[in-house]
Order: structure tokens, then sequence, then C-alpha cells
């Protein structure tokens, strides 16, 4: 969001935007709040497990097959 004097000029600014675009003036505040999320963090982490589960799933189907 952006704000001026303490007070809320834009909320829910397109993150794709350039800044320059934002007509700001000195002084002004860009907010960006913190990623919470355990994904949002770490988004490595679920592609790791998705994958690991494809591993494992492939690896006891061919098993069974085998046997």
């Amino acid at each position: 969001m952006l704000m001026r004097s303490g007070k809320i000029i834009q909320k829910n600014v397109d993150p794709a935007m350039p800044v320059s675009q934002l007509n700001t003036n000195p002084g002004d505040q860009l907010y960006i709040p913190p990623l919470t999320g355990l994904f949002d963090r770490n988004p490595w982490l679920f592609a790791t497990l998705v994958q690991s589960a494809v591993t494992i799933t492939i690896a006891i189907v061919t098993i069974k097959s085998v046997h």
C-alpha cells in the first residue's frame, strides 16, 4: 500500500506496476507486507514434497508390477 502523511493513498498496489508509475511524492511510504505462510517463505519445499511423493509412488508401483 502507498501511504502519504500517515494516510493510505492507494491500497492493494499491483505488484507488477513499476514504482515510477505510482505518482509518489517525497516522503511517501510504500508498505509491503511480509510473507507469512510456510510455503510463501519456502516455495521449494512444496515442490520437493510433491516430487518425493511421485518418486515413492512410482517405485512402489514398479516393485509391485515386478513381483
